[in-house]
């Protein structure tokens, strides 16, 4: 099990780009890739986003993950429309 992995200073910069032949490299140490980390999920990192696509059939996310779209989904469903401006999503 890898958490939450700390990189050298050679390495911060592949994955801070998403670099894909970093990822594919840190894809071969597992067979079965988690997401529980809710607070990152937005970034397109090598070892968050771009990971995900080497585990096409085993990778899903978390408990924590789980909860927070639960939590997501509830406020957007019950929301009153429009959505206050704190809620807005932007990237």
């Amino acid at each position: 099990m890898h958490q939450q992995p700390i990189f050298p200073k050679t390495c911060s910069k592949q994955e801070e780009k998403g670099d894909v032949e970093f990822a594919k490299k840190l894809a071969t140490y597992g067979d079965v890739y988690v997401n529980d980390a809710f607070g990152t999920a937005h970034r397109a990192h090598a070892s968050t986003a771009v990971i995900a696509q080497f585990f096409k059939h085993n990778s899903l996310f978390g408990y924590v993950m789980a909860g927070e779209l639960k939590n997501a989904e509830k406020v957007l469903s019950h929301a009153e429309k429009p959505l206050p401006p704190s809620w807005v999503v932007r990237k």
